[in-house]
């Protein structure tokens, strides 16, 4: 199954952003009308839909959407979705404009088919990502076990580095959690890793919890506190 996933991510993603397409359209039509779409609306609702889907789409592969969907969801992914819904939205709306007249379309419908083609595909693309993580966990075709990882500062660059490392399978680790002296984030819980103790705690919870490999992940840090 994890396979053929893998295979076809790319027929997947189009197919998941185009129904998306869709269900953004019919949705901003059922808020206009309070989910009871007037039955002379519905041709002109199936006219636009191609369009809508062809314009839509060339521009979300021009902005790169449909890359990445496997992996964390970062500031830059979130702004490409912006963008592409933004300027697809334009597109759609001049296209509307000039072939329609907007006769049947409410400007309203326009206004939210964007915005909802904008939160869709954002909430898909984390939920495609934590069904990843929790769902098809990866498997290195080597068979190696995992090496166990404990990250040595659970701020900004220790949060950084675990979603580095969920989002890169391929590296091969286990991550058990996070040291930190900070006494706010002691016993806290960061990107899913538990604060399991200080630097003070470090060799018995390197010998209970078998870690293989130490991060440091202080920017600060002097090469004696290394």
């Amino acid at each position: 199954m994890k396979e053929i996933i893998y295979r076809n991510r790319l027929i997947i993603v189009v197919v998941m952003t185009g129904l998306i397409i869709v269900s953004s359209l019919l949705l901003a039509y059922s808020f206009r009308f309070d989910f009871a779409i007037p039955s002379n609306y519905w041709a002109r609702i199936r006219s636009l839909i191609p369009a809508v889907l062809i314009i839509k789409l060339v521009v979300f592969r021009q902005f790169g959407c449909f890359r990445g969907w496997w992996r964390y969801v970062s500031m830059p992914d979130l702004v490409q979705i912006v963008k592409a819904s933004i300027l697809g939205s334009i597109i759609f709306v001049v296209y509307v404009v000039l072939i329609y007249r907007l006769d049947q379309v409410p400007r309203s419908v326009l206004i939210l088919d964007g915005v909802f083609c904008f939160l869709l595909i954002s909430g898909i693309r984390f939920l495609t990502r934590a069904f990843r993580e929790h769902y098809i966990p990866y498997q290195p075709e080597n068979e190696l076990p995992q090496a166990r990882a404990l990250i040595i500062g659970a701020g900004d660059a220790g949060q950084l580095i675990a979603r580095e490392i969920r989002s890169n399978p391929q590296l091969n680790l286990d991550m058990i959690g996070f040291i930190d002296d900070d006494p706010v984030k002691r016993k806290g819980a960061f990107q899913g890793l538990t604060v399991l103790g200080t630097q003070r705690d470090l060799d018995k919870i390197v010998r209970k919890k078998s870690v293989d490999e130490i991060i440091i992940a202080i920017p600060s840090a002097s090469g004696r506190q290394i």
